[in-house]
């Protein structure tokens, strides 16, 4: 009888937490890649690993009880050259599993792959920093499917699918705090993404969709997950160069985090956004549905911003192109229309109110929010932390509210928008509010089928 597949011990691994198997793993990975059995089997135990490359036309299986687990040697993970053009790119990272122009991959099982981010070495404070690895980075692949599997403490950002086409992500049980920048998963000019019952939770952003390249993320579908952050649950940026067209994310929760340490910058365990949209990068973004989600205790429910992130000559250094490589487009202000937020929950949000701002000659056209309840609560008002003017945070129009810092409405702050329909929206807050719920500025074509704003004894 033929085997079904290749178990890693065959090939000298040993799972007992304390052999590095990063040889014995990479060998069973390649072998399986040339070999007419195609399926790399990791069983129960304790596998210690450096950076593994994944192979087209395989699939890595981890059963019920193994744990593929990073070492705390950066000796075994070297920085990884790829030719692929982002400006998150413009130097090599390091990464746990990588794979680059691969297709036919499958990522799967019961098992657990821990990262390894809480390891000192790893411990830079930097943000953005290529040596830290990232969890799972996938540059460039093609038919790919991510399912069941439970991801623990990346160095970076979770899982990172760079211009990937036709991906299944399914399943996941994703905690990511240890480290500056955990976020959980990262879905950078991508096309063609499903993503369905994940539970996320991670100390930045949840669930991220990007555009570092000039390419749009698009044709992504977002479906019946748990999302948990310190910074925003479900956000699109703030890495806009390409947009992003054709989205919808739809039954999913947005809950506090289960974490009991703090990474974020921001210091807000209750997180700081529900539904975070940054178009700052010059991109085109249309056609985003948001449908049927429900949050609890953000700062700041929604959340969107049409703008220009830099102004000239204050782009980071980690974001300029060395010398001799080819310098990015222009970032400028680009455009941002068909948004419909339909079937949106939050209790015991505030104390920032929920802002669609457009910028003066870049409004945001065809807004729609459809059977909206939001219910703020003034019991904390955190301090309002230094943050850059496209965050909630960093919202130019403060006002005090029980001493700190906070919107000059509790509701809906609209601004430079064409097109806007509220349709069966309610805001509310507590009686001690001193604020009123919605407040307009430069918008054209404003309709309104229900609206209520009330304060509550």
């Amino acid at each position: 009888m033929r085997a079904r597949f290749i178990s890693i011990d065959a090939f000298g691994a040993m799972g007992d937490g304390q052999t590095d198997c990063t040889a014995a793993l990479q060998r069973a990975l390649d072998h399986a890649a040339e070999g007419s059995v195609r399926e790399v089997h990791i069983p129960a135990g304790v596998w210690l690993s450096g950076t593994l490359r994944l192979r087209s036309g395989t699939t890595l299986h981890l059963a019920k009880g193994a744990v593929l687990r990073a070492s705390g040697d950066p000796a075994l993970f070297p920085h990884i050259e790829h030719p692929t053009p982002s400006r998150m790119d413009l130097f090599p990272w390091r990464a746990f599993l990588f794979g680059h122009g691969i297709e036919d991959l499958t990522l799967t099982g019961e098992g657990t792959i821990e990262c390894g981010g809480e390891h000192p070495v790893f411990q830079d404070g930097i943000g953005d920093s290529p040596d830290r690895p990232y969890g799972i980075h996938l540059v460039g692949c093609r038919n790919v499917r991510i399912e069941a599997l439970r991801l623990r403490n990346s160095a970076h950002w979770m899982l990172r699918l760079l211009q990937c086409r036709d991906v299944r992500v399914r399943g996941l049980d994703v905690f990511n705090h240890c480290n500056r920048n955990n976020d959980g998963m990262d879905i950078d000019s991508c096309d063609g993404v499903l993503v369905s019952d994940c539970i996320i939770d991670s100390s930045d952003d949840a669930l991220c969709l990007k555009s570092e390249t000039t390419e749009a993320c698009r044709n992504v579908v977002v479906s019946n997950c748990i999302l948990s952050s310190h910074a925003s649950a479900i956000k699109f940026g703030t890495a806009s160069i390409g947009g992003f067209q054709q989205v919808l994310i739809s039954g999913c929760v947005v809950r506090p985090s289960r974490a009991e340490t703090m990474h974020h910058p921001f210091n807000l365990p209750r997180g700081m956004t529900g539904i975070d949209i940054a178009c700052v990068d010059g991109g085109e973004a249309r056609d985003l549905s948001f449908q049927n989600i429900t949050m609890e205790g953000v700062l700041n429910p929604i959340f969107v911003k049409l703008g220009q992130r830099y102004s000239t000559g204050t782009v980071p250094k980690n974001r300029r192109p060395e010398e001799g490589k080819p310098a990015l487009p222009t970032l400028g202000k680009g455009r941002l229309e068909g948004l419909l937020f339909n079937g949106i929950t939050a209790r015991g949000a505030g104390p920032l109110a929920s802002m669609i701002f457009g910028a003066e000659g870049h409004r945001i056209e065809d807004v729609t929010l459809r059977d909206i309840r939001i219910h703020c609560a003034l019991a904390e008002v955190p301090e309002a932390p230094s943050a850059p003017d496209w965050s909630p945070t960093g919202y130019p129009c403060a006002v005090s509210v029980a001493g700190k810092e906070a919107t000059p409405v509790f509701g809906f702050h609209y601004r430079h928008i064409k097109g806007l329909l509220l349709d069966n929206v309610v805001v509310q807050s507590t009686s001690l509010d001193p604020r009123e719920g919605i407040e307009c500025e430069a918008v054209e074509g404003m309709e309104t089928r229900g609206f209520i704003c009330r304060k509550d004894g």
